[in-house]
């Protein structure tokens, strides 16, 4: 394992070579863990502010709100679409945006390196990239863009969904070339880098 961050931290961003699974894995499981649990912390922060506005336009609109509660549970449903309720999506997508971008730093050029090991080019990350930015910037424009029917915008949803779709085929597509072995012996991108 510390031979796995060792050789990737020291290639951060060396985009040339080659990585063996034995020197990507142990890097890349500790990297999506630390970028999960990183993204928890926006993401929660979300959706307490969102949870506080439900409660607090229940409580001020009894009419067009119902709260049920229960022994270990607690749900408040509103009536109609009022995308202010979804308060500090925007910090949420910046937050989310730095968190995925770091990581990106950290991980990049270690999936460009392994990707070189089955004599791929890196090029095949860009669906993956390309994808998950729009993802990024367009869930936003969802929340607090409603139509003029002052209804969330069906079409932006739709394209958003086949933008996510799109996505997980290209991650799971990603995934299987960074499993994939290594070529063996010597390729157009060089030899193995020990260690």
């Amino acid at each position: 394992m510390i031979g796995s961050f060792r050789h990737n931290l020291a290639r951060l961003f060396q985009l040339g070579g080659r990585s063996s699974p034995a020197q990507f894995w142990p890097y890349m499981i500790v990297m999506i863990l630390l970028q999960i649990l990183a993204t928890a912390i926006p993401a929660s922060w979300w959706f307490s502010q969102t949870f506080a506005n439900m409660q607090r336009f229940a409580a001020e609109h009894p009419d067009q709100a119902t709260v049920t509660q229960g022994p270990g549970s607690y749900s408040v449903e509103i009536d109609g679409y009022h995308p202010e309720l979804m308060g500090g999506m925007q910090e949420f997508a910046i937050g989310a945006g730095i968190i995925v971008i770091l990581f990106l730093l950290l991980t990049g050029a270690a999936m460009i390196r392994r990707l070189h090991d089955s004599n791929r080019s890196g090029w095949w990350l860009l669906p993956t990239l390309v994808t998950l930015g729009i993802g990024l910037a367009g869930t936003p424009l969802l929340v607090t863009s409603p139509s003029s029917a002052g209804e969330p915008p069906l079409f932006l949803f739709g394209l958003l969904l086949l933008n996510n779709l799109v996505y997980l085929g290209s991650l799971l597509v990603m995934l299987l070339l960074l499993v994939a072995d290594g070529t063996p012996g010597k390729n157009r991108y060089g030899d193995r880098t020990p260690g």
